[in-house]
């Protein structure tokens, strides 16, 4: 595929994609994101798609006004080149989304189905329940067996996608062999560890939200 090099090139390119890429962008929010929305390729081709379909549109509402605008636009009034974009481009692709998907009216049946399986914009249940668990005592059980247990507060970090898995408790606790938790570790500076595939977390919220300065944690 040739990169465009002429203006009238980069506007025909542009008046293709960008109604289809805008169209699919809020459908998928609006809907939920499905295994074709996880697939570049058919991402692509969908939006392809979608943005002739508009055009095919545009050009039978507007006829031959808008195929001489769009061919030679008129950059000495670039407000109106960037409205006719605005409007064709990215409103009435987003305005037809949100009517197919969004439900804005309380209609009885509606053309386009809902899919009841659908993705989560969230990449994983790490990354969902990880950052928002300040708090609460972390318990990881790691794949050799060995326990590691602490405090996850606001000073406690965890990454997130697209890195891998690990934790900062800013504060480490001593566990039973059971993995109670029994007494803060004296003079702890924190611990942190990568939490590999096989490993378990569990969390034990407490009554409050400051950590107990010693003794077993009461839980909630």
């Amino acid at each position: 595929m040739e990169i465009p090099t002429t203006v009238s090139q980069v506007v025909v390119l542009v008046a293709i994609l960008l109604p289809g890429l805008v169209f699919a962008a809020v459908r998928s929010g609006l809907r939920g994101y499905l295994l074709d929305d996880v697939t570049p390729g058919t991402r692509v081709a969908q939006a392809l798609l979608a943005g002739v379909v508009f055009d095919l549109f545009y050009v039978i509402a507007l006829g031959p006004q808008l195929v001489n605008r769009v061919g030679t636009p008129d950059f000495q009034n670039p407000r109106e080149v960037a409205l006719i974009v605005a409007v064709l481009g990215v409103i009435t692709p987003a305005a037809v989304a949100y009517l197919l998907f969004g439900r804005p009216f309380h209609w009885k049946f509606y053309i386009v189905p809902i899919a009841t399986s659908r993705y989560s914009r969230t990449p994983s249940a790490w990354d969902f329940k990880l950052p928002h668990a300040g708090g609460a005592f972390v318990r990881i059980h790691l794949p050799d067996g060995s326990l590691i247990g602490g405090w996850c507060g606001s000073n406690s970090f965890v990454s997130t996608y697209p890195h891998s898995r690990d934790i900062y408790l800013e504060s480490q606790w001593e566990l039973s062999p059971s993995g109670e938790f029994k007494d803060k570790m004296p003079n702890t500076g924190g611990v942190w560890t990568s939490v590999p595939d096989g490993a378990i977390i569990t969390f034990t919220k407490t009554t409050t939200t400051e950590e107990p300065n010693n003794g077993r944690p009461q839980a909630v």
